[in-house]
């Protein structure tokens, strides 16, 4: 299980998801990129970006609509985050546009590109988008229990929690997150 996770994230390693940009008929999401990338202060470069599409089939007519609606961690106990909490999250999130898909040439594009996301929260027209890693969905389940208890300690990132105050079982999942990535 290990060793094909770490295959998959290794063919995952170039791409990264954009969420929250609505959907428009006949787009062009390698313009919706570049104005993105300006944006949050990147010099965009059309070689450093190798492909960008929106994921998954095209969504109803009047579903696109995104919610305001938050993913709500106080369900997440201290066990492994279940099945049912991740499918109500799915629910919630076909009812978001399609994500795009951002596939960049070099490692450390995707690392600026990471480092620069901050720059989104002040955003006039970008403030509600979302930049992150394209996870496999072990990493990513594992990566929102993290957050949820990033969220409960009420610290200001992941790093800025002092794990050694949690019980040992919320413990190894965190550990296990930052040993992922």
């Amino acid at each position: 299980m290990e060793k094909v996770d770490r295959l998959e994230q290794y063919g995952r390693r170039s791409l990264l998801r954009v969420s929250g940009i609505p959907e428009n008929a006949g787009e062009n999401t390698d313009l919706i990129v570049r104005s993105l990338f300006k944006e949050i202060d990147l010099d965009f470069n059309d070689l450093d970006v190798e492909r960008t599409h929106r994921n998954g089939p095209l969504s109803p007519p009047n579903s696109n609509t995104p919610t305001d609606d938050a993913a709500d961690c106080s369900e997440t106990s201290a066990e492994f985050i279940t099945e049912q909490t991740y499918d109500n999250n799915k629910k919630r999130s076909e009812q978001q546009p399609r994500q795009i898909m951002v596939r960049v040439l070099n490692p450390n594009t995707k690392i600026r590109i990471l480092r620069c996301r901050k720059h989104l929260k002040s955003s006039r027209n970008y403030n509600n988008v979302y930049i992150n890693e394209d996870l496999t969905k072990y990493r990513n389940r594992l990566y929102y229990h993290t957050r949820c208890l990033t969220k409960k300690k009420r610290c200001k990132t992941m790093l800025d929690c002092q794990w050694q105050d949690l019980p040992e079982r919320d413990k190894r999942y965190s550990l296990l997150y930052q040993h992922c990535t």
